[in-house]
């Protein structure tokens, strides 16, 4: 009796991330201003996550992104809790 690919059972493989995959994403966590692990990230109006009190005090004297010079339209922030999960998770 042949086997057939509709009849043979389809296994879930399960990929675990590498080291330099849990490397790469790790840098997600890391704030562009202190090139440190966030702590209590927030998004800004560019779009980016950055620790809480090195953009508030960027923003203190500057009205662009840190992150690629524009302009910015506000100054205001928003807790990532996303990205705070993922950060303690992490850990």
């Amino acid at each position: 009796m042949s086997q057939t690919s509709s009849s043979i059972d389809k296994k879930k493989v399960v990929m675990l991330p590498t080291i330099k995959e849990e490397e790469e994403e790790k840098e997600f966590y890391i704030c562009p201003i202190t090139l440190i692990l966030m702590t209590d990230p927030v998004i800004c109006a560019d779009g980016h996550s950055y620790e809480r009190a090195a953009i508030e005090e960027w923003l203190v004297t500057n009205n662009t992104s840190p992150s690629t010079g524009v302009p910015l339209p506000h100054k205001h922030l928003v807790p990532n809790i996303a990205l705070k999960q993922a950060i303690e998770a992490s850990n």
